[in-house]
C-alpha cells in the first residue's frame, strides 16, 4: 500500500495479511496535493521489483483526477465511500476473467515511429477488449520493460 499526497511513501509492503492492509488503509490521510502520476510511477516500479507473479494489478484510490494518459486501463468514480466495496468486487471479477495477449511485430526496427494496435475478439459470448491504441517503437520496448507491444 502506497500512500500519497504531495509525495508518496510505502505504508504496507507486499503482503497477503488482510489485517495489515486494513490497518494501512486506516492510516491513509488526504492532506496536501495529489501527486498522482508520481505515485503511480513509484507503485509500478515497486510492483516490478517485488511482485512474485508476472500478472500485476495496480488499484489507485484517489480524490485527484488524471485524464490525459491512454493506457487501456479502466477508471471508476464511486459517488460515495460505501460504493468502493462493489467497485473492488467488480474489479476482482474482471481480473479473474482477463487474458493477456503478446505479439512480436513484423517491423522490428526501433525507428521511433508510432505503431497502431487494433485488437478485436469474437465468439458466442460478448467480450470487452481494453487495450491502448498503440506504442512508440524505441529501444527497450519489446523486452517487457517498456511501452512496447509485449508489455500490456
Amino acid at each position: 500500500m502506497l500512500n500519497f499526497a504531495d509525495t508518496s511513501h510505502l505504508d504496507v509492503p507486499m503482503t497477503s495479511d488482510l489485517g495489515e492492509l486494513e490497518r494501512g488503509i486506516g492510516r491513509v490521510d488526504s492532506i496536501g496535493g495529489t501527486a498522482l502520476r508520481d505515485a503511480v510511477k513509484t507503485a509500478g516500479e515497486y510492483l516490478h521489483d517485488h511482485a512474485r507473479w508476472d500478472r500485476r494489478v495496480l488499484m489507485v484510490i484517489t480524490d485527484g483526477n488524471d485524464n490525459t494518459a491512454r493506457t487501456g486501463g479502466v477508471a471508476y468514480f464511486p459517488a460515495s465511500v460505501e460504493q468502493i466495496d462493489s467497485v473492488v468486487v467488480n474489479l476482482a471479477r474482471q481480473i479473474r476473467s482477463q487474458y493477456t495477449i503478446a505479439y512480436a511485430p513484423l517491423n522490428q526496427s526501433f525507428d521511433g515511429s508510432y505503431r497502431t494496435i487494433r485488437v478485436t475478439a469474437s465468439g458466442p459470448e460478448r467480450f470487452a477488449v481494453r487495450t491502448r491504441s498503440g506504442y512508440r517503437a524505441v529501444p527497450g520496448t519489446l523486452d517487457g520493460q517498456g511501452n512496447g507491444p509485449n508489455h500490456d
